[in-house]
């Protein structure tokens, strides 16, 4: 069940970083303070949960993360869901806070 959660979080951070480069690139700014705020802790949260990985799954689901997640996240950020995604980066870079806060404090 664990790995399912480590799994979830590593995509939505990911997600919500190719969301926030897609946004730089065509040219929408964030000048919210709260939304960078959570933007860092997402980024954060995802670089967190890698080193959770690693110290409570074995290595090899870890690396198979790593491996897979790339090809995933393309293929969810398409052209035609990329300003969906963009909308969605609040939610989805907080869900990978909860979700990384969720596996430090509350399993094992």
């Amino acid at each position: 069940m664990e790995e399912i959660v480590f799994f979830v979080g590593l995509l939505l951070g990911a997600i919500t970083a190719l969301s926030l480069h897609l946004a730089d690139r065509i040219g929408i700014e964030i000048e919210n303070t709260a939304l960078e705020v959570i933007n860092f802790l997402s980024v954060l949260s995802t670089f967190a949960l890698f080193t959770w990985g690693l110290l409570n799954i074995e290595w090899q689901v870890v690396v198979l993360a790593y491996v897979i997640l790339p090809f995933v996240t393309v293929f969810i950020t398409t052209q035609e869901r990329s300003l969906a995604l963009i909308l969605l980066i609040p939610v989805t870079g907080l869900a990978t806070v909860t979700i990384n806060s969720y596996l430090w404090f509350f399993s094992h």
